[in-house]
């Protein structure tokens, strides 16, 4: 196999030639942001990064699209034949101007670009690169299109261009960190020729990972079917359907000790067409779902989850408790209701199934496809009914290969005469469920995992257990007041999804201590906490996973480290375990068991004595000393650091009057953690609709009592949510001495909302100027209608991201909002003299 071997100095360059075998697509960002001459510049670096491959048919063919509001193909694989040819179109393409629609673009590739009717060949390798400067318009979409554009056996690379566009998009987009670049603006796009040469000429010379090709899966599995069955679809389609059920079906081995498939209709109400344990062959199923009934009527489809969690998932319907479960849902509209469709996913996530979701036309929302599916891995789109087929291959592909995933049919093996536990503890797993861990040995841990709890007396006066998983995001397993037996815990263990993905531990801790150890997801005030991080890799970065676990474990809990195999460094382990004597380590997930019985020891210790308060830490330099909050597992904190803090309130027509009033003393309350006084911390507020209003600035008040009673009597704007505007407020008006915001002091803003902002892109992009203007932002979402994603946007980091479900339980968040506020604040800074 060939292999350039390319030389990285800038004047040899021109000389290095890609002689691989691969299709290579450009995916060039032409929205409004970039500007004509910078789009120039683009061209010129396009065209001269081409000239680095040979291009032929038996060697590098080129593709070019590009996008802003729409995609626009510029040459297709087979067009060109030679270097010149290349970079000549590449030098005339077109400037569309308008908004950066990344996930359209993506999408495109994947159905449009890299196929035959386009020149794509099947045995050479795909490469996309991504050259954008500027955020998508959705992140959420962008996350799922780049992972369906991957899983199809693309390799992408990612160039970011200027400080505009987030790193967390740019490595969602990427297959992999080591394929994300970036330039401060594009006229030094040519500093990273060499490097992006390498990567793309590495993944043209390595064979391509050829998309797997099943003619017929043979695993063991019950695959429940959920089927639109709504007016919207209308009688010809829905033949379309129940054909395309039908045959999928037929690719599967169907049988009482293999795969048993059940089928459900959903509309105004759910309709049960068939048991798991009903057929036991492809005729007969197939029979089954050609003749199903049309029900019409509108889209009820959190009911059809529901019934699938309550009903079809069970004994009484045929259901095995050993073996993978997975719902495929195919629908064409959104639901009649968002938001409870989006809880019925996750209760049916979180009871162990696997969801994947095809979504056919344009009518539904990606958004609504995420929250159904159990990863944007398994979202499927389709433009029509009449192309189902075309998905049909990756469709059969993803459910075979859950069904090895989802390690059901290891029995949990019982644990009699191994230590036992009886105290009173919450303990949370954290599992690493990254792609470095393997199908196989992510099974080993489910079971480990599964059989470790069977050593604790469980119970809502003993032991509670809570679970979380983590690779490039956090899924919420269940809480730690969820179940009530080990059964329940040991099966929830066992089906647990596995993510793929990288190791960001940073993240995971920071969940724990913000959420999965709060009142609202089950922690109890006066017992011991204890979290058990379990992990084959070092973090994506070591101080971040090393601030995060000092934060948790600052606030009261215990955490366990448990290593496994020799890629994760003994020094991370130290800065996640709470002392030497809490690090485990293994040599691979085959031997975890050894460990099992002192694990279990170690845990107990802290569920059988009561947990002691942490103190009070104090930092001293030369300049000034800052004295950081106290904490207890019981008790609020008191910040006594030296920071400006600017409270942004939502005031608009979604929260109402009563819940206004809650959010009011809440912020009164919350003030009142704070020492306040010009050389301590210092409160503003501004309160937001349509318009924003200062309610006070810096400098007006210097007592606790002042600023609670002013945040007591703010008056209710009502209107719509323009947080962009009062973002873009605090930045050119609050924090300015004119407002009396000090210059040598912390500046933290905190944005409290329940709705999704009028303008996503606006709000971004005035988040991110408040941010690069140095002022930490934590952002509090109240209920569900807000987006996790514009949360995103908004805080500063993932650890500053907090979610209440209602107004009325905000308290239980206080002590661990005081407590990142005030840790955020720089121990160097004090206000000027």
């Amino acid at each position: 196999m060939l292999r350039a071997f390319l030389l990285l100095s800038f004047g040899a360059l021109a000389h290095a030639a890609c002689q691989g075998e691969a299709d290579v697509l450009l995916i060039l960002d032409s929205s409004g942001s970039i500007g004509k001459a910078n789009y120039d510049l683009l061209a010129k670096f396009s065209a001269d990064l081409t000239s680095n491959f040979t291009v032929a048919p038996d060697a590098i063919q080129f593709g070019t699209i590009i996008f802003s509001d729409s995609v626009q193909n510029i040459f297709n694989f087979n067009q060109f034949t030679n270097n010149s040819q290349v970079a000549q179109a590449l030098l005339k393409i077109p400037y569309l101007s308008q908004s950066t629609h990344t996930a359209q673009a993506l999408d495109y590739a994947r159905t449009n670009s890299f196929t035959a009717a386009q020149g794509a060949r099947p045995n050479a390798g795909k490469i996309a690169v991504v050259i954008t400067d500027g955020n998508s318009q959705n992140a959420a979409e962008t996350a799922a299109a780049a992972a369906r554009l991957k899983q199809s056996g693309v390799t992408v690379i990612a160039v970011g261009v200027g400080s505009s566009i987030s790193q967390t998009e740019l490595k969602a987009i990427a297959s992999g960190d080591s394929n994300v670049f970036n330039v401060n603006n594009y006229s030094v796009l040519d500093a990273i020729r060499a490097g992006l040469v390498t990567q793309a000429c590495e993944a043209a010379t390595t064979q391509a990972p050829t998309p797997t090709v099943l003619k017929e899966c043979d695993r063991d599995a019950d695959i429940l079917l959920i089927l639109d069955s709504s007016t919207s679809i209308g009688r010809p389609n829905y033949a379309s359907l129940a054909n395309f059920a039908a045959d999928l079906t037929s690719n599967f081995k169907v049988g009482p000790s293999q795969i048993q498939f059940s089928a459900l209709l959903f509309s105004n109400t759910v309709h049960n067409l068939f048991d798991f344990n009903r057929y036991h062959t492809n005729a007969e199923i197939q029979q089954a779902l050609i003749h199903m009934p049309y029900l019409s009527g509108f889209t009820h489809t959190a009911a059809a989850l529901d019934y699938a969690r309550t009903n079809s998932f069970t004994a009484a319907h045929g259901s095995r408790t050993n073996v993978a479960k997975i719902a495929i849902v195919i629908t064409d509209g959104n639901s009649q209701n968002h938001f409870e469709t989006a809880q019925a996913a996750e209760r049916l996530k979180n009871s162990g199934v696997k969801v994947i979701a095809v979504g056919v036309g344009g009518s539904i929302s990606n958004n609504e496809l995420l929250a159904i599916a159990s990863t944007p891995a398994d979202i499927f789109n389709v433009n029509d009914y009449s192309v189902l087929d075309d998905i049909k291959g990756e469709l059969l592909v993803s459910a075979c290969n859950d069904a090895v995933t989802l390690a059901a049919t290891i029995p949990v093996e019982t644990d009699e005469g191994t230590a036992h536990c009886e105290g009173e503890a919450d303990i949370l797993l954290i599992l690493d469920s990254s792609t470095s861990i393997g199908r196989s040995n992510y099974a080993t841990l489910a079971n480990f995992a599964a059989g470790l709890t069977r050593n604790f007396h469980i119970g809502p006066d003993a032991i509670q257990f809570g679970a979380v998983l983590f690779s490039d995001n956090i899924r919420n397993l269940f809480d730690l007041n969820h179940f009530h037996t080990n059964d329940e815990i040991s099966q929830a263990l066992i089906h647990m999804p596995y993510l793929t993905g990288s190791t960001h531990t940073s993240l995971a801790l920071d969940y724990a201590h913000n959420t999965a150890f709060t009142a609202q997801h089950g922690s109890r005030n006066n017992v011991g906490k204890i979290a058990i991080v379990i992990t084959d890799g070092n973090s994506q970065n070591h101080a971040q996973t090393a601030q995060a676990a000092e934060r948790l474990k600052n606030s009261g809990v215990k955490v366990i480290a448990v290593g496994v195999g020799n890629s994760i460094s003994r020094a991370e382990l130290l800065a996640i375990a709470s002392d030497e004597k809490d690090i485990f380590n293994v040599n691979d997930y085959s031997v975890l068991n050894e460990i099992k019985n002192a694990l279990v020891t170690s845990a107990c210790e802290v569920a059988t004595t009561t947990p002691a308060p942490t103190t009070t830490t104090t930092t001293t330099t030369t300049t000034t000393t800052t004295t950081r909050p106290t904490t207890t597992t019981s008790q609020i904190v008191v910040c006594e650091s030296a920071a400006d803090v600017l409270l942004i309130l939502d005031s608009s027509g979604s929260i109402g009057k009563d819940n206004y009033a809650l959010q009011a003393n809440f912020s009164a309350e919350l003030a009142k953690n704070f020492k306040i006084g010009p050389n301590n911390i210092q409160f503003s507020a501004i309160i937001f609709s349509t318009t924003v209003q200062e309610l006070f600035d810096f400098q007006k008040y210097h007592t606790n009592n002042e600023i609670a009673q002013a945040l007591l009597n703010m008056n209710y704007m009502s209107a719509s949510t323009h947080t962009a505007e009062a973002l873009n407020y605090a930045r050119t008006h609050s924090f300015t001495p004119a407002a009396g915001s000090r210059p040598n002091v912390g500046k933290i803003a905190v944005v409290v909302t329940d709705g999704n902002s009028q303008d996503a892109a606006a709000t971004a992009t005035a988040a991110t100027q408040l941010k690069q203007s140095g002022v930490k932002v934590i952002a509090i979402g109240v209920g569900s209608s807000i987006s996790q994603a514009e949360l995103q946007a908004i805080a500063s980091t993932p650890a500053d991201i907090f979610n209440v479900n209602d107004y009325k339980v905000l308290d239980d968040i206080r002590a661990n909002l005081v407590n990142t506020a005030c840790h955020s604040i720089p121990v160097t800074q004090a206000p000027a003299a």
